[in-house]
């Protein structure tokens, strides 16, 4: 299958996948950047993961300081690869803040189905 690219912006997950929900298990996301922003006070972390059937597969993982902007770039994709049919790409974040305060996540990758 053809290599699709995507870029998405927060809030990530079930509600708003950046791909159709049915892809099927070993579906490769292959992740080439991965940014946060905190525009509050508190600290904490984000990470992406593989959502859905299977549980969850761990993605990269970034902490972050007050109103911190960190960015992580791989020189090869960091790949994750789907276990079931109907994972997506989801993140978690730790930030003690109001839901509308929340950092902002903004990932770049493309995925692969087998």
């Amino acid at each position: 299958m053809p290599t699709v690219p995507f870029s998405v912006i927060t809030p990530v997950g079930p509600g708003n996948p950046p791909t159709p929900p049915d892809l099927p298990a070993g579906t490769q996301w292959r992740i080439t950047s991965f940014a946060v922003l905190n525009a509050h006070d508190s600290a904490g972390y984000v990470g992406i993961f593989l959502i859905g059937g299977g549980g969850p597969i761990q993605g990269p993982f970034i902490p972050i300081r007050p109103y911190e902007t960190k960015q992580l770039v791989f020189p090869e994709p960091f790949v994750m690869t789907a276990t079931t049919t109907g994972q997506s790409l989801g993140e978690m974040h730790a930030v003690e803040a109001a839901p509308e305060d929340q950092p902002a996540i903004i990932v770049v990758g493309s995925y692969v189905t087998p």
